[in-house]
């Protein structure tokens, strides 16, 4: 599978409710041993069968760009723990994210990227977390919605930026009120940048469609102000 250099491929799956142990297990047998040492951590099966379902799928995916057989894929880890690969004749960047029972991935050749989804649910504490972790405006925002509507909008806010710093790579350690971004449902963007006001113009962020129990944002790195194409692909695995 080719992708050019406009292009940003979006991936979903369903996770471990939807699916059989026997199943799982099969998945498990293309992971690597350190893959499997973590899966193997998680206190609870559903997580344990969520990140093997989810690893496995993204095995088969970057697979399927590179004619690497799935099993054979190694992958590299950031200091930050953010994963690549290294590929003879082939540029890909990806990442993934997982919430619920649905997994999302996002494929581009050469840009940093990054993904999120959250499961629509109650936050009953949504203002008070905003309040510890979030920038002024977003916190001004937020105080601004109804009781109603509250607990979206926090998601909506949580994903959009948890897909941005996972596409800079910095993960946790890129601190949640260094930057702001939109809580508009219909104009996802990152609207400050603390340390670098002049980084936003390099930054798209996208709303994903991952159904009507989901929120989904992408983040890329746009830095020729290209004309991004997102296509919603599915496989035959």
């Amino acid at each position: 599978m080719n992708i050019q250099e406009k292009e940003i491929h979006i991936y979903q799956f369903p996770l471990a409710d939807d699916r059989l142990q026997s199943e799982i297990d099969e998945f498990a047998q293309i992971l690597s041993p350190d893959e499997l040492s973590k899966a193997n951590r998680f206190r609870f099966n559903k997580h344990r069968s969520d990140y093997i379902t989810a690893r496995y799928y993204l095995r088969k995916l970057i697979s399927c760009y590179s004619d690497v057989k799935p099993e054979e894929i190694i992958f590299h880890y950031t200091d930050k723990d953010k994963p690549y690969i290294k590929l003879k004749n082939i540029s890909i960047k990806f990442n993934l994210a997982h919430s619920g029972n649905k997994c999302v991935y996002a494929f581009n050749k050469d840009q940093e990227i990054g993904i999120d989804i959250e499961h629509l649910r109650e936050i009953p504490d949504a203002r008070e977390i905003c309040q510890r972790f979030f920038s002024k405006k977003e916190i001004e925002d937020l105080y601004k919605v109804s009781d109603k509507t509250i607990s979206n909008t926090f998601l909506l806010c949580w994903t959009r930026k948890e897909a941005f710093i996972k596409a800079v790579g910095d993960g946790l350690s890129y601190p949640l009120s260094d930057f702001t971004v939109s809580l508009d449902e219909d104009k996802p963007e990152i609207t400050g940048i603390k340390k670098d006001q002049d980084e936003v113009r390099f930054w798209k962020m996208f709303n994903i469609d991952a159904g009507e129990k989901y929120l989904s944002t992408l983040v890329v790195k746009n830095p020729d102000s290209r004309d991004l194409i997102l296509e919603y692909l599915k496989t035959d695995f």
